[in-house]
C-alpha cells in the first residue's frame, strides 16, 4: 500500500468526530491523538530566536540565537542557514515536530513592535533569507512554519485590524517573501491575526485558497495563530486546516455541529484540511503504533552551536561611523570605561514567540573587560550604570564603550513603539558622555531604527541589534578587532520619524480599526529614494575596518521573459585597507518604464541581488549574481487572466538600468541589463 493510499484509509477510518477534533489542538502545543488508528499528536514549538519545547521559559535550555533582524543584517544565506541547523536540530532534541518560524513580515514601519523577529524592510532580502533558515531547520526531519501569512507588521489593536493594502503592494511587498520561501518547501504555515481588505487572514479564500494553494502551489498544512481562528465555517472553508491551541473553540464539537447544520462539506472542506494534516504527520513519522522519540526533551549546548551563534551575532553588528578608534587596542589603554544601562543588562532577545531560556547569557562588560584584559592585564576597567556616575567616570577614562538602547519594556510583542527615541534620558545620557569624554564609541541595542540626534558627537557608532546568548562576546569580538564588521543595514534609519513613508499611515485608527497602507510599494528605502528624503543611515549600509573597491562590473547574457535564461552581473571587489574583512555587493535594477507609463509609483530602484564575500588585505575576489525574469517583474492589477484575481505578474522587454552600490545610497557601478 502507499504512503497515500494509506492515509486515505486512515480518513475513511475516521468518524466525524474524530475528524473534526482532528484539525483542531489538544492543549497548547500538540495535536490530538487517536489511539485505536495509531495516530499520535503532532507536537510544535516556538519560535525563531531559539526552540522552547513544551514550555514558555522555565523548561529545558536552548541555545539562544540572534534576532531575525540580526540574522538579516548579516546579509549571509549560507550562515543563516547553518543558524537553521541549530533550530532543526534542537526542535528534534525538543522531541517537536515543527518549529513554529521563521517569522517573514515586512518591517514597515520603524515602530512596529515586533520587527525584533522580522528580516527587515525589503521583501527580497526577506525571502532569500527565510528560505534559507528553512532549509537549515528541515534538513533534520522536522518542520518550520512560515509566518505570519500575511502582513502582520504591528501589534496595535493586532486581532482585530482592518489593513487596506492595494493589490499590486500585496504581492510586491507583503506577499512576495512567502512567495519566494516556497522553493525550500516548508512543511507548515501560519495565518496572520489582522484582517486584510476586510477578511481576517485565516477567513479569506483568496489569500489561502487562490494564491497560497492555487496560485503558488503551496500544498502544506496552514494553522491559525494562537488564538487566531475567527469563524468555525469560514476558516475551514477558506482553508484554515488546524486550529491552535487546544482546546478548541471554533473547531473541534462547534465544528461538528457545522457539518451536521450542511454549512460545511464534510466531502469538499473538512476531508481536505484531515488530508493535510494526516500527510504532514506522515512526514513527521507520527502514523503508526509505535513513537518514532522518547518523551524526555533533551539539553544540547554543543560547541559548534556556541561557534555558530556567536559569528551569526557578530556578523550582524553594523559599524554605522568611525573615525579611526575602532577596533580597540588595549595594549594602548590604561583605563577604559564600559558603561550605560546596558552594558550589564543587554537586551538579548525579544518577547513573547521569541522569548526561551538560554544556556547562558553574556554581557558586554563582561566580555569586553575579560577578552581586553587578556591582551592587557594591567588595564583598569570602570563600569556605571547611573546618569551622574557614569559622567563622572567617564570624564577619568581614555576610552568610553557605551552601551545604550531599548529593553523589553520599551520594544515588545503586544505593543508598538510611540517614537524614535530611545527610552526616557537615554540620549541626555549619550551627550553628556560625549562632552566629557571626546572618544566615545556608542552601542546601540534596538530592533529597528532609533533617532540618533547625537550622531555627530561620537567617534564611533555600533549598531549591536540583540544578539541572543552571544550578546557580549559578539560585541567584544567586534569592537576588539578580532572580527571586522561586515553587518549592512536590512532598515533604514530615518533623521526624523515624519521623514519615514509609513508615518501618515502608521499604525492606523485605533478606534475605527482600520489601517490604511498609504505609502503603497514605497516601503523602507523605496519611499526615501522616490521622494528625494536624505536617510540618517541608508539601507544597505555599514562600515567596515578595512577598505574595498568595486571594479569591472559586467552583465554577461540576457534575461529571457519566458524565464528560459538568466543573466549574470560580475563585478570585482578589491580589499584596499589594512584589515581581512567581508563586503556586501547588492545589485538595483530600475522598474520597467511601463508602470510610469500607466501612472503608478515605482521606486528608482530596488534590491534584486547580492553577494557577501570575504576578502584578505591586498586581494581581490570575484563576486557574480544571477538574475532571472522575476528580478524585473511586476504586479499589474489591468492584467487579466490572473490565477488569483484580476490582475498578474508581468515582466516588459527593453533595457534596464541596474546598479551595484555597498548600499541602496552607495552605488559604485552602473550596466545595462536587456530583456528580451
Amino acid at each position: 500500500m502507499s504512503q497515500e493510499d494509506r492515509i486515505e484509509a486512515l480518513l475513511r477510518a475516521l468518524t466525524l468526530e474524530e475528524k473534526c477534533f482532528l484539525v483542531a489542538g489538544k492543549n497548547m502545543w500538540e495535536t490530538c491523538d487517536i489511539d485505536r488508528l495509531g495516530i499520535r499528536s503532532l507536537k510544535t514549538t516556538d519560535g525563531p530566536a531559539g526552540v522552547r519545547g513544551a514550555t514558555w521559559i522555565d523548561g529545558t535550555h536552548t541555545t539562544f540565537i540572534p534576532c531575525g533582524i540580526s540574522l538579516a543584517a548579516t546579509f549571509d544565506p549560507d550562515l543563516i542557514e547553518r543558524v537553521g541547523d541549530i533550530l532543526g536540530a534542537e526542535t528534534r532534541s525538543k522531541n517537536s515536530n515543527v518549529l513554529l518560524a521563521p517569522t517573514m513580515n515586512i518591517s514597515r514601519s520603524p515602530l512596529g513592535g515586533r520587527n525584533f523577529e522580522n528580516f527587515g524592510e525589503d521583501p527580497y532580502l526577506s525571502g532569500i533569507m527565510a528560505t534559507s533558515y528553512i532549509k537549515g531547520v528541515q534538513k533534520h526531519g522536522v518542520g518550520a512554519c512560515m509566518k505570519h501569512y500575511v502582513a502582520n507588521d504591528m501589534e496595535t489593536r493586532r486581532f482585530n485590524m482592518d489593513q487596506q493594502i492595494d493589490e499590486r503592494t500585496l504581492h510586491e511587498i507583503y506577499l512576495k517573501p512567502f512567495q519566494m520561501t516556497l522553493a525550500a518547501q516548508p512543511w507548515t504555515a501560519m495565518a496572520a491575526y489582522p484582517k486584510i481588505n476586510g477578511h481576517h487572514a485565516d477567513c479569506s479564500t483568496f489569500l489561502l485558497q487562490d494564491i497560497l494553494r492555487k496560485e503558488w502551489g503551496f500544498d502544506g498544512l496552514v494553522m491559525s495563530d494562537w488564538g487566531g481562528t475567527n469563524d468555525t465555517v469560514e476558516s475551514i472553508l477558506a482553508g484554515t486546516d488546524l486550529e491552535m491551541p487546544g482546546p478548541p473553540v471554533r473547531y473541534g464539537k462547534a465544528l461538528v455541529e457545522a457539518v451536521k447544520a450542511g454549512k460545511v462539506s464534510e466531502k469538499d472542506h473538512l476531508n481536505a484540511s484531515v488530508m493535510r494534516l494526516l500527510r504532514l504527520l506522515e512526514r513527521a513519522g507520527l502514523l503508526g503504533p509505535e513513537r518514532k522519540k522518547a518523551d524526555q526533551e533533551l539539553d544540547s549546548d554543543l560547541p559548534e552551536f556556541r561557534q555558530t551563534a556567536r559569528e551569526a551575532a557578530s556578523g550582524g553588528i553594523v559599524l554605522l561611523k568611525n573615525s579611526g578608534i575602532l577596533p580597540l587596542v588595549p595594549q594602548k589603554i590604561k583605563k577604559l570605561a564600559i558603561i550605560g544601562p546596558n552594558a550589564k543588562t543587554p537586551t538579548t532577545g525579544g518577547t513573547g514567540s521569541a522569548a526561551v531560556n538560554p544556556y547562558y547569557i553574556t554581557n558586554p562588560y563582561d566580555s569586553i573587560s575579560g577578552a581586553a584584559r587578556e591582551l592587557n592585564p594591567t588595564l583598569r576597567i570602570d563600569e556605571q550604570a547611573l546618569f551622574d556616575e557614569a559622567v563622572a567616570v567617564a570624564t577619568e577614562a581614555e576610552i568610553v564603550v557605551l552601551v545604550v538602547g531599548h529593553n523589553n519594556d520599551t520594544e515588545k510583542e503586544g505593543i508598538d513603539r510611540t517614537s524614535l527615541s530611545l527610552p526616557r534620558r537615554t540620549n541626555e545620557l549619550v551627550e553628556a558622555i560625549c562632552r566629557v569624554n571626546a572618544n566615545t564609541v556608542v552601542v546601540t541595542q534596538s530592533a529597528s531604527a532609533i533617532a540618533m540626534p547625537w550622531a555627530g558627537a561620537p567617534p564611533a557608532i555600533v549598531h549591536a541589534w540583540y544578539q541572543g546568548q552571544e550578546n557580549g562576546n559578539a560585541l567584544a569580538d567586534v569592537l576588539l578587532g578580532h572580527v571586522s564588521p561586515s553587518g549592512k543595514l536590512p532598515v533604514t534609519f530615518p533623521s526624523r520619524l515624519e521623514d519615514h513613508g509609513s508615518h501618515s499611515w502608521f499604525p492606523g485608527d485605533a478606534e475605527r480599526d482600520c489601517a490604511e497602507y498609504g505609502e503603497g510599494v514605497l516601503v523602507g528605502y523605496r519611499w526615501f529614494d522616490a521622494k528625494n528624503v536624505q536617510p540618517l543611515w541608508p539601507f544597505g549600509f555599514g562600515l567596515s575596518y578595512t577598505a574595498f573597491r568595486v571594479t569591472d562590473a559586467k552583465v554577461n547574457g540576457t534575461i529571457k521573459l519566458d524565464g528560459s535564461t538568466k543573466a549574470i552581473i560580475s563585478a570585482m571587489v578589491t580589499n584596499t585597507g589594512a584589515h581581512d574583512g567581508a563586503e556586501v555587493v547588492q545589485v538595483y535594477v530600475a522598474p520597467s518604464p511601463v508602470i510610469a507609463q500607466k501612472g503608478r509609483d515605482a521606486p528608482p530602484r530596488s534590491l534584486v541581488g547580492f553577494s557577501k564575500v570575504f576578502v584578505r588585505k591586498g586581494e581581490s575576489e570575484l563576486v557574480r549574481i544571477s538574475l532571472d525574469v522575476s528580478a524585473v517583474s511586476w504586479f499589474d492589477v489591468e492584467c487579466k487572466g490572473g490565477p488569483s484575481s484580476s490582475g498578474r505578474w508581468r515582466a516588459d522587454d527593453g533595457k534596464y538600468k541596474c546598479f551595484l552600490g555597498t548600499s541602496s545610497r552607495d552605488i559604485v557601478a552602473e550596466v545595462e541589463l536587456v530583456v528580451e
